[in-house]
């Protein structure tokens, strides 16, 4: 005789649980006893003594009071804390049978094991228990003695969450907020073996309704890898045979054995609303993440990667248990309350979930652990009073908040979201405390001189839109016309944040165009007067005229400066390289300026119809990026030497702000020699087919105001686009110098280049001391709790902090071509792309020129516009990239093996 026992001790100190509740228990474990095969329950509770629970399907069901056992097996592995415990049983009663325990660990382990066959090792518990411990670790000196306590969270989390129907079936009798359809499972066994037998139990299910069949796959859904989106669902019309789309899922599985299977239920259709909703990040953040799709009426849309969002939205999760609520949407208050209870339920708050909203109802559709390798953990109390100080500092800058990590010099871009505090202090000493203000004053515009543009909040870095949109208004436009201009421009960027990484372009009107006229008449629409309209326009035509014709002096000044030497790296040079960064800087600026100028003249002709055929045009600019592989092909033809080479282009580095980042010439062999076995093709080499303004006469009388002709136009289009590329790369070249310089000081103190990240400049000029390391140590520290942070990428206020939206990105396509390829995610030296890959990078700099040199599909970045320095490197190679996609989009890519970047119908196609 064979018998496979489950015991319960169903007493919970918390009566208001839901497992306390003895109808909802008795739904639940008639689930989880038929799920693992029991064929046997014994319930012991003194309170119910002798009563019968209603269970069906199991030849006992008898509550008894314990010490009256049945037999010793029980008897043996009964312990004091109440809960489920399953075990095998052999032989007889009243011989004394062999028991397998299932202990906490066990349990861990029993949701990677469903697809062992229960029923086949009952009378051989041996089989199990070795598995366990061959395969999963499981302990077996001194085990625990197998208990999975419910009103602990942990353990109960165990037992209700493993695989998608087991999970939903289990928390069927728990849940009160939200409907589950528990739908029916059809093992590969029996739908191999007895197919009609499986249709006429679908058919009796489903009727004529519209199902879906869902995978359940091994290893999908469990606690040690998701497999989420690996395998078919497939949605089954009405009156539709489901033999094929039940057969497509199968296949999709690696591997079918007699134990696997598909979950079928009931199609929901249409919905009000579906969701996704993370209850921490994936970094283990504490933030519920809220992704709702209210536009397609479907409900698998958003794990498509099709759906129409408006965003995710963040809330914090002690800002939810607080009671934070009011600025929270409807729909969303109603999906994170929904999966508040889940987790309240299920003993977890690491939930990834699916929900939907239909007939006025919010239905469960799927529930998974978030999986462990992925998922960080982090105190919400601790990271909440990261935000309150961050919150306090908002309130120090006074009224009128409005902050961007995108605006003007973006520094999500340009040095990271979470940049170190050397990159940080780099920052403001070379650019954003005093370059950039008089930069713009030398220009024409509003002089402010003394404003640092930049502010840091919780570790994170943003642009102060005011004093950026303030200094792009000239010096010569009176003082109340710039309070109205301004004004408007903030109140505009309130109202569609998402403009807040193209304010240039979008926003602010920043040099005179031949559309001028139509974006003043946007302000105009905005409540800025006529009067300050044409104040503004005839101010704008001055300060345009002055970048372009003081262009060839910033020229002249790039031309005199000369690249670093290894003495500009020795420890006691360091003040003096700065002081040479911040010069070339300064210059920098300048350039960057009238290449922004360039390019919005150039969108203007071409939306005038003036200008075409800029693919090719961009291809024969000829910037820094063709001039490496210039030097490629010379090299291969023995032309230049590969010390000279080497030489060259030493003191590049990916990422330009980061000591801990090797530059070309430290890695030389790494970063160089794979680009000698690429075909090299001479972009740059011959002019394009057509000229790139199509209409001489009329462009020419189009920029009259300025002074330009057509031939003249082009000319600095070419020169300005070239200048700025060049005068990045000499900066860039500057500041590598200048960490090298910091390195070596800084090693004086037995400081590591990782350590050197963690100190600002001035502190490193002045020499580390001995007590260097505990402020290494204590930054460090600060740094990875800061981590841990989700702040929004647009500020308005200081709650934003505790709950906000980040919008889908606005990506710049780049080029008309078809890519497709293997993801290659953060390519490194030591891990460089194969050909044809497409590269995900969250944000680039010209440092990754070496990537764009190795034969990729594509390049796919989370910040940067259309006039990034990558994006004009990819047209200028012309390869396809889609630069910008947001920060949430590129996450999901992440997890994407091949992308396709479709850069004529300016569309990603993610496959998993």
């Amino acid at each position: 005789m064979n018998t496979k026992v489950a015991v319960i001790a169903p007493g919970s100190e918390d009566t208001s649980a839901p497992w306390a509740d003895r109808g909802r228990l008795t739904l639940l474990l008639e689930s989880i006893f038929s799920e693992i095969g029991a064929e046997a329950v014994c319930f012991f509770d003194e309170t119910a003594a002798g009563r019968e629970f209603p269970l069906s399907g199991f030849r006992s069901a008898v509550c008894i009071p314990p010490g009256t056992v049945p037999f010793p097996s029980v008897a043996e592995a009964l312990v004091e804390s109440p809960g489920v415990r399953m075990w095998t049983s052999t032989g007889p009663p009243e011989s004394a049978p062999v028991g397998v325990s299932f202990g906490e660990t066990a349990l861990e382990a029993l949701n990677a094991c469903r697809h062992l066959p229960y029923r086949s090792i009952a009378a051989r518990p041996g089989l199990l228990a070795r598995h366990l411990v061959a395969g999963h670790g499981v302990p077996t000196a001194r085990p625990q003695r197998g208990l999975a306590v419910l009103h602990d969270p942990r353990q109960r989390s165990r037992v209700l969450l493993g695989g998608k129907d087991v999970t939903l079936r289990r928390l069927v009798p728990l849940l009160s907020g939200s409907r589950i359809d528990p739908g029916i499972s059809i093992d590969w066994g029996i739908w191999s073996t007895e197919p009609d037998e499986a249709r006429e139990r679908l058919a009796r299910f489903s009727g004529r309704d519209a199902v879906i069949i869902r995978s359940c796959g091994e290893g999908e859904d469990g606690w040690e890898q998701s497999h989420a989106g690996v395998y078919a669902s497939v949605v089954v019309a009405p009156n539709t045979d489901p033999t094929s789309a039940i057969d497509q899922v199968f296949r999709s599985y690696p591997a079918v054995r007699r134990r696997s299977r598909v979950f079928v239920q009931r199609w929901l259709d249409p919905v009000d609303a579906a969701c996704v909703i993370t209850t921490k990040t994936l970094a283990g953040a504490p933030y519920y993440t809220v992704a709702v799709d209210d536009v397609s009426g479907r409900s698998d849309q958003i794990t498509s990667g099709a759906g129409s969002t408006a965003g995710v939205r963040y809330v914090h999760r002690k800002h939810w248990s607080d009671g934070g609520r009011a600025r929270i949407p409807e729909a969303h208050r109603r999906f994170i309350a929904a999966s508040a209870e889940v987790e309240q339920v299920a003993g977890s708050d690491s939930l990834d979930l699916e929900l939907a909203v239909a007939g006025g109802a919010v239905h469960l559709l799927q529930v998974r652990p978030l999986v462990a390798a992925r998922t960080g953990e982090t105190d919400a109390g601790d990271s909440y009073a990261l935000i309150e100080r961050g919150m306090r500092r908002l309130r120090e800058l006074g009224d009128g908040l409005l902050l961007s990590n995108m605006a003007d010099w973006n520094p999500a871009e340009m040095i990271g979201r979470r940049p170190s505090p050397l990159a940080v202090s780099l920052y403001r000493t070379l650019i954003t405390d005093s370059t950039w203000a008089r930069q713009r004053a030398e220009c024409g515009y509003t002089d402010l001189r003394g404003t640092p543009l930049m502010q840091v909040v919780a570790g994170s870095p943003y642009i102060d839109v005011l004093t950026c949109l303030t200094s792009f208004l000239p010096a010569a436009l009176p003082r109340e016309d710039a309070r109205i201009v301004v004004r408007a421009q903030c109140d505009r960027l309130r109202s569609e944040p998402e403009l807040h990484d193209k304010i240039e372009f979008a926003v602010a009107m920043t040099c005179w165009t031949p559309d001028a006229d139509e974006r003043l008449a946007q302000l105009g629409r905005e409540g800025v007067p006529d009067g300050s309209l044409r104040r503004l326009c005839e101010s704008l035509m001055a300060v345009t005229r002055g970048i372009i014709d003081g262009f060839g002096g910033h020229v002249g000044a790039l031309a005199a400066c000369t690249s670093p030497t290894d003495l500009d790296a020795h420890p006691d040079r360091l003040d003096e390289t700065l002081g040479a960064a911040r010069r070339i800087a300064l210059v920098f600026a300048h350039l960057a300026r009238a290449a922004f100028v360039a390019v919005d003249l150039l969108r203007a002709l071409e939306e005038l119809g003036l200008a075409e055929n800029r693919e090719a045009w961009m291809r024969s600019v000829g910037t820094v990026a063709t001039g490496l592989q210039r030097d490629v092909a010379a090299v291969n033809d023995g032309t230049l030497t590969w010390a000279s080479f080497v030489e060259r282009h030493q003191w590049t580095r990916p990422g330009t702000y980061d000591p801990t980042v090797p530059t070309y010439g430290q890695r030389a062999e790494e970063y160089l020699s794979p680009l000698l076995r690429q075909p090299f093709h001479a972009y740059g080499s011959r002019t394009p087919a057509s000229p790139l303004v199509s209409d001489a006469m009329a462009a020419s009388r189009a920029l009259a105001p300025l002074g330009l002709d057509a031939a003249r136009a082009e000319v600095f289009f070419r020169e300005a686009i070239r200048a700025r590329e060049a005068g990045k790369a000499m900066y860039a070249a500057w500041v590598s110098a200048a960490l090298e310089s910091a390195v070596a000081r800084a090693a004086r103190s037995h400081l590591s280049r990782s350590d050197l990240t963690y100190l600002e400049v001035a502190e490193i000029s002045a020499d580390p001391t001995a007590c260097a390391s505990l402020v290494v140590s204590r930054r460090e520290e600060a740094q990875r709790h800061e981590a841990l942070l989700e702040l929004p990428d647009v500020i308005t206020r200081p709650e934003d902090l505790l709950s906000f939206t980040r919008a889908p990105g606005r990506p710049s396509f780049i080029g008309s071509k078809n890519a497709t390829g293997q993801v290659h995610l953060n390519p490194t030296a030591s891990c460089p792309p194969p050909s044809g890959a497409v590269v995900l990078i969250e944000s680039a700099d010209p440092g990754y020129d070496w990537v764009l040199s190795l034969g990729i599909s594509a390049l796919v970045t989370a910040y940067g516009g259309a006039n990034s320095h990558m994006a004009i490197r990819c047209a200028e190679l012309g390869i396809s990239a889609a630069i910008g996609i947001g920060l949430q989009r590129f996450e999901f890519c992440k997890s994407a093996k091949w992308i396709g970047v479709d850069a004529r119908a300016r569309r990603l196609i993610v496959s998993s």
